[in-house]
């Protein structure tokens, strides 16, 4: 993968998870803060490190400034910054990788595959304004996490992801009950499915195979040339996004470390 692509890439996904509260750039990372919601990593974290000088001073000045603002240090290195020496920089100052691969996908082609999904509906949900199936579309994609430690962080990160002009919901409806739920993030011509939930009592009746194929669609309407998703590799739902004819854009593009 080529630095220019590398970049675009770590942009879309700064731009994504951010939640626009704020965006530093040094010379040594880019960092992205959003202090409202502290314990959302993807919001609170450095990406592009690169070795200014020397790698471990390079390290010592990203941990220090996740320190001054009593921060836990999260990092997503990517392929020069692991070239440069970085990640055993930082290693060797307690941030190590989390456990786990990520596999990124992309949708190669220009129109989606025919798919026929003709007892599921798939609502398109207005963002950016209050409504009862906005409000339905969070407490779906909040499933997972309902009754857990993290609800409330979550239910704010759905509620921002909901009100951004970026974003297009989508909610899947099964006899009349919503089932599961998917949003489409497109920025600069590129478009990131994400939040990709089932309830647990629908699932293997390829709720999330209609979710995905319509934002597909939707991603390659808008006229976005990158469609892209992450997913646990070697997990069931990389299979199912092979299906839907996904390809491989490479495994832990960025790779989280945590202190």
């Amino acid at each position: 993968m080529d630095d220019r692509t590398l970049d675009l890439i770590i942009s879309h996904d700064v731009h994504y998870a951010n939640m626009t509260d704020e965006i530093i750039c040094t010379p040594s990372a880019w960092y992205a803060l959003a202090p409202s919601i502290g314990i959302y990593q993807s919001a609170n974290r450095a990406v592009r490190v690169r070795m200014v000088g020397d790698a471990s001073a390079t390290a010592l000045e990203i941990d220090s400034f996740f320190r001054e603002r009593h921060m836990r240090p999260v990092l997503d290195l990517d392929s020069i910054s692991e070239i440069q020496g970085m990640g055993r920089e930082l290693r060797r100052l307690g941030i190590t990788p989390v456990c786990g691969d990520t596999h990124w996908m992309r949708y190669p082609a220009e129109e989606i595959k025919s798919q026929d999904y003709p007892h599921i509906e798939v609502m398109r949900i207005p963002s950016q304004q209050e409504s009862d199936e906005l409000s339905l579309w969070v407490q779906t994609a909040l499933c997972e996490d309902i009754g857990t430690p993290e609800e409330d962080v979550w239910r704010q990160v759905l509620i921002r992801e909901s009100s951004r002009r970026e974003s297009t919901l989508f909610l899947a409806i099964l006899d009349g009950e919503p089932v599961g739920a998917c949003s489409l993030f497109s920025y600069e011509n590129w478009g990131r499915i994400d939040s990709v939930v089932t309830l647990p009592a629908f699932r293997r009746r390829r709720v999330a195979s209609a979710l995905v194929a319509e934002a597909v669609y939707e991603s390659l309407k808008f006229g976005n040339t990158v469609t892209y998703l992450c997913t646990e590799s070697g997990g069931a739902a990389e299979s199912l996004y092979i299906e839907l004819g996904f390809e491989s854009w490479g495994v832990n593009i960025l790779r989280r470390h945590m202190g």
